[in-house]
């Protein structure tokens, strides 16, 4: 099983991933699973949208130099 844990101030989130393969995250006390499938669709979108707000961030030399 594979856990990771983000806490930010009063906020918690507990993710794992079941014996099914699901993506299982808990946070204030509620429980929510998630179709691993769409899981992955789920994280290369976060992913995607990281990369495009870091880009967004970076000055013009910068992201020349990288």
């Amino acid at each position: 099983m594979i856990k990771y844990q983000i806490q930010e101030g009063q906020l918690e989130l507990l993710f794992h991933v079941n014996n099914e393969g699901n993506l299982v995250i808990k946070a204030n006390g509620q429980e929510a699973e998630i179709n691993h499938l769409i899981a992955v669709e789920l994280i290369e979108i976060l992913s995607e949208k990281m990369y495009e707000n870091q880009a967004r961030k970076n000055s013009l030399l910068k992201r020349i130099f990288q």
